[in-house]
């Protein structure tokens, strides 16, 4: 028997499932050697996720809460402090009888599902610093079991999985951003969670393209990764651009099947696997869009304009359009230079004062969006980023065009660039073992040349238009880029490997 009949027989499923469970092994390794080093946690738990989470805990409830102690207890820098330092201040913070006035508050415009992700976190695994990211692994192994249990039998779950998995183990160095003082915790950072929401998307693009049986059991496993992305985005509002996209994606699909009949649209929708799809297509978008908007009204009795929005998408996508556009950025008087001033926020409020007061409220007839303490109306906010974006659009789209054809393709090249300078090179056993795994699986895995590429654009288009419009700070942005496009690269590799092995044979 040759190694290729001996690799296509009965054999194969057997040992593609052995090296499934080796990656994994040696990611759960990798995962316990990063917990080991005490990474820092990104500055939004300290600043409000934990703060918040700990005095819904032991608080009434949204309404009556002990935040304004718990803060004196865990202040903003309390995110650069040792696991045993920063673990006394939440346990003290659980414990300790309120100091001061009571006082209720919400995230506001941050990503409110940060505040579920630490109180579930704690409630799984203890009052613990490193719960957060016990609680991040256990969401992404749910999400690939998932994934396993509906297309263990296809070779495609196992080129997305073991590449997947098998990148994290090989760059795990590039999960810890180095910083003058500490080092930070990009795992748990939820600016890079499209990274852990990439298998449940993944996942309902597989149902949705290879025309999965529609039984009990794959959608019970097909609704667990929906809602698995759902809180994914709600942890990370920016992944909504990518989950647009999806859809979008879909849409298209239906309208070409459908164009490409002579069937009458309401028998080619009710046909049961275009009613599936199309059902698809509904539970995303209320997850997405209706869904948020109703947990909103359960955050606070408190609820009010000032607290309308979720995470200031428009405020993104406009520092987005500016930020890498010297004459927009020069026009706006949209100020941010590394070493100078690097606050972003400071940038998109004053560039935002000068719309709002020289084109936005020319006629001094609108709301006001700035206030004098400082703060912010965010509903009324959301309204004018709105007019900004179509005022750039109708008024700068030549430079809009320049910033998709040269200025964010640029940054995109520098972004991948940074990652791997950060990357630093440790060869030890594990990653040995995942080149061995990756150089079998090159050889034995059979996929078609369309099916490959369909596979390399769903992975790398909704990252790369994410970044090509929201806007990246320093290399800490573009690690779900990184990640993404090495993935992209192996399955290139794999199509030419398959090539040459034609030409060959």
């Amino acid at each position: 028997m040759s190694s290729l009949s001996f690799y296509s027989g009965k054999y194969r499923s057997s040992i593609f499932f052995i090296l499934f469970l080796t990656i994994i092994i040696l990611f759960l390794n990798t995962f316990s050697e990063h917990l080991k080093s005490d990474p820092k946690l990104n500055y939004k738990y300290t600043y409000y996720a934990i703060p918040i989470s700990i005095s819904n805990t032991v608080g009434d409830h949204y309404s009556y809460t002990q935040y304004d102690n718990i803060r004196k207890n865990i202040k903003n820098e309390s995110h650069g402090l040792i696991r045993s330092e920063l673990n006394k201040l939440i346990n003290l913070s659980f414990t300790q009888q309120p100091t001061g006035p009571h006082a209720a508050t919400v995230p506001g415009a941050e990503d409110i599902g940060l505040v579920d992700f630490v109180t579930y976190s704690f409630f799984l695994f203890g009052n613990d610093k490193d719960s957060i990211l016990k609680f991040y692994l256990i969401i992404l192994f749910t999400s690939i079991i998932v994934f396993y249990l509906n297309f263990y039998n296809k070779d495609e779950f196992y080129l997305i999985t073991i590449f997947f998995l098998g990148t994290l183990i090989l760059f795990k160095e590039n999960f810890n951003f180095w910083h003058p003082q500490f080092v930070f915790d990009r795992y748990s950072d939820n600016r890079n969670f499209s990274i852990l929401g990439l298998i449940s998307y993944i996942h309902i693009c597989f149902y949705f393209f290879f025309n999965e049986k529609n039984n009990f059991r794959n959608i019970v496993l097909l609704t667990i990764q929906i809602i698995i992305l759902n809180f994914i985005l709600f942890c990370r509002s920016s992944f909504l651009l990518e989950i647009t996209l999806m859809v979008f994606i879909f849409i298209i699909f239906l309208l070409f099947k459908y164009l490409g009949t002579n069937q009458p649209f309401k028998t080619f929708l009710f046909n049961t696997t275009n009613l599936t799809k199309a059902n698809i297509i509904i539970i995303i978008l209320f997850c997405a869009f209706i869904m948020p908007n109703l947990n909103k009204l359960f955050i606070s009795k408190s609820y009010n304009e000032f607290y309308h929005d979720r995470h200031p998408i428009l405020l993104m996508l406009r520092a987005g359009l500016i930020f890498d556009n010297p004459n927009l950025k020069n026009k706006y008087e949209f100020k941010f230079e590394i070493g100078v001033q690097e606050n972003i926020d400071v940038s998109l409020n004053n560039s935002g004062l000068k719309f709002y007061n020289e084109i936005y409220n020319k006629d001094k007839d609108k709301k006001e969006v700035f206030l004098n303490g400082g703060g912010v109306n965010i509903a009324e906010q959301s309204k004018m980023e709105k007019n900004f974006i179509i005022h750039m659009i109708l008024n700068d789209t030549i430079e809009l065009f320049k910033n998709f054809i040269y200025y964010k393709p640029i940054k995109i090249i520098k972004g991948f660039k940074a990652e791997l300078k950060l990357y630093k090179t440790e060869l030890n056993i594990l990653k040995i073992i995942t080149f061995f795994i990756f150089f079998i699986f090159l050889i034995m895995l059979n996929i078609n040349w369309s099916r490959g590429i369909f596979l390399f654009f769903l992975i790398m288009f909704p990252v790369t238009i994410k970044n090509m419009f929201f806007w990246g700070l320093t290399p800490v942005y573009f690690l779900d880029l990184f990640v993404f496009y090495v993935i992209g690269i192996i399955i290139l590799l794999f199509l030419s490997i398959k090539a040459l092995k034609k030409i060959f044979n």
